[in-house]
């Protein structure tokens, strides 16, 4: 399917004539363009396709980054700081010390970036190899995976791990303070990085989600659904951009109605399938001026 990236918003009726060219800066006041953004997992980006969203976040690739960039586009490579794969080269390295759990789910351990050798070891051999092909901006998953192993009740590990993953962005910040980053769920620490590359939020399953257990998509409940969109507007109004990733079988008419309803609350929408290999359905949000 073709991509389309129409404007979509609160002001609906500019958004659908103003020019798909049209910058954020060229808005007159009070009106806030958000830009568009892609996810795409898949082995082979296209990018030509997906050269027509503002921002988009790949995989991390084996070819330089050159390869990827584009004049109008800007390219930011998925880190997943609260977790490794197993079967990964970066697994087969990490120190017996920084594992400190499992994700069963999706067949993952939990590191510990409460531990200063974790760190370390996150930005000799994760981020430096990246940087040196090219790549400076960031999409940093599963900054909540502590959850799974220290439970509510025990505040000070929970409080020390958030305070390593804040030393280990302002760490990779000072390696390149150009650099911006997209933090996924990280709520509870975008107001302490915005001054250190922190750009956005992003959040999984506004309306459609899944289910790793079952494999299969789910609605979200009214309950999550509404935390969610408070956390959208906490985010918008730190002067981060907010953004929905959802989740349907195949990109077509009911994605691009999902992405409209998803613009119409202020949060920038990205629609595609579970394992993000699809290229899916997003755009620019209009935010203000009515």
């Amino acid at each position: 399917m073709k991509i389309r990236t129409p404007f979509i918003g609160s002001l609906a009726a500019l958004a659908f004539a103003a020019a798909p060219g049209v910058h954020a800066q060229q808005a007159a006041a009070p009106v806030e363009i958000l830009p568009s953004v892609a996810f795409y997992y898949g082995d082979h980006p296209d990018m030509n396709r997906l050269q027509r969203f503002d921002w988009v976040v790949l995989q991390p690739q084996t070819a330089k980054a050159n390869r990827f960039q584009r004049p109008d586009t800007t390219l930011f490579t998925y880190i997943s700081l609260g977790e490794v794969d197993k079967g990964t080269a970066a697994y087969a390295q990490l120190p017996s010390q920084c594992r400190i759990g499992q994700n069963k789910a999706w067949g993952s351990v939990i590191v510990d970036q409460s531990d200063p050798l974790c760190r370390r070891f996150y930005l000799h051999k994760i981020v430096r190899p990246l940087l040196k092909k090219g790549y400076h901006n960031f999409f940093f998953d599963t900054l909540d995976s502590y959850e799974l192993v220290y439970s509510p009740s025990q505040k000070q590990q929970r409080a020390d791990y958030r305070r390593g993953l804040i030393k280990l962005i302002r760490a990779i910040h000072r390696r390149d303070p150009n650099g911006k980053f997209i933090l996924n769920r990280g709520w509870f620490m975008m107001k302490r990085l915005k001054s250190s590359g922190v750009v956005a939020v992003a959040a999984e399953s506004l309306y459609r989600g899944w289910d790793e257990n079952t494999k299969k998509y789910v609605p979200v409940s009214r309950a999550d659904n509404r935390w969610l969109l408070r956390k959208f507007r906490q985010t918008l109004n730190a002067g981060l951009v907010p953004i929905s990733i959802s989740y349907l079988p195949h990109p077509g008419p009911r994605a691009e109605r999902l992405a409209r309803h998803i613009g119409r609350h202020d949060v920038v929408p990205y629609v595609t399938n579970a394992m993000l290999t699809d290229y899916g359905v997003g755009g620019r949000v209009i935010v203000g001026g009515s």
